[in-house]
């Protein structure tokens, strides 16, 4: 769905990924900077699969996680709300894309449950493994 990452903000070399000159204050600075990342992979399932069966969450952005990367999330100093970049590595040697929130963190160790329209997008069967990302998003504007 997105093939772009321009609006993500970039946590390599140093936090701060060159997006201003030095001695300019940036905002993407300061949120890089604070911000520690999270960077996992996980098998992913639609969230029909999920053992609690919460269909009506099938329909919206979030998705279900584990307990552990809530315990894992809470050490880092990440920026809210949680926000994350998923990405799945096709057979062509693609990378597709999305991002989303998280709904609640009642997955097993090693599963993410995501809604059916984003294993569509990401091009992805049950059992896929998919790497998970924080990530902080511009607001978005008209």
């Amino acid at each position: 769905m997105y093939d772009d990452d321009s609006d993500d903000y970039n946590f390599e070399n140093d936090g701060y990924g060159g997006y201003a000159p030095p001695g300019m204050f940036n905002i993407r600075q300061v949120l890089n900077h604070q911000q520690q990342q999270f960077r996992e992979h996980y098998s992913a399932y639609p969230i029909a699969a999920h053992m609690d069966n919460k269909a009506d969450a099938n329909f919206g952005g979030k998705i279900f996680m584990p307990p552990s990367a809530l315990d894992d999330l809470t050490r880092r100093e990440i920026v809210y709300p949680m926000l994350f970049k998923l990405q799945s590595d096709a057979p062509d040697g693609t990378r597709k894309r999305t991002h989303c929130g998280v709904l609640e963190f009642t997955a097993e160790e090693g599963r993410v449950y995501l809604p059916q329209w984003m294993m569509t997008t990401l091009g992805i069967s049950p059992g896929t493994v998919i790497e998970v990302i924080n990530v902080a998003l511009l607001k978005g504007s008209m």
